[in-house]
């Protein structure tokens, strides 16, 4: 036996803030995957950590991570010189490991 899947019309629930958006052109990232073309933050690798009740976001081209809380309130967690990809919460030294395409494996 089988159902029609339901259908969910997704919705908005929170962008980027606007002191957060950085349309450059001088990021490594830009640079190199963008053929110098300005590149606006690029969000991907969201992680929801239970514990923390946070929500982390890498923004690729300028090595910047966020976090986002359940009012939908944006903070820079950390800016350094990188390019994190994805995001794992390590459950066992209770930290973020971040993929970054510049340093490699990483720890938060």
């Amino acid at each position: 036996m089988t159902t029609n899947p339901t259908t969910i019309q997704a919705e908005t629930w929170t962008t980027l803030p606007r002191q957060f958006r950085n349309l450059q052109t001088n990021s490594e990232h830009s640079q190199n995957q963008k053929r110098g073309k300005p590149l606006d933050s690029f969000l991907e690798g969201p992680l929801y950590v239970p514990d923390l009740a946070l929500l982390f976001v890498p923004d690729i081209p300028y090595g910047r991570i966020f976090s986002v809380d359940s009012n939908a309130t944006w903070f820079l967690v950390i800016e350094y010189d990188g390019e994190p990809n994805g995001l794992v919460w390590n459950h066992i030294t209770h930290r973020v490991v971040i993929a970054d395409f510049k340093q490699g494996i990483m720890e938060l």
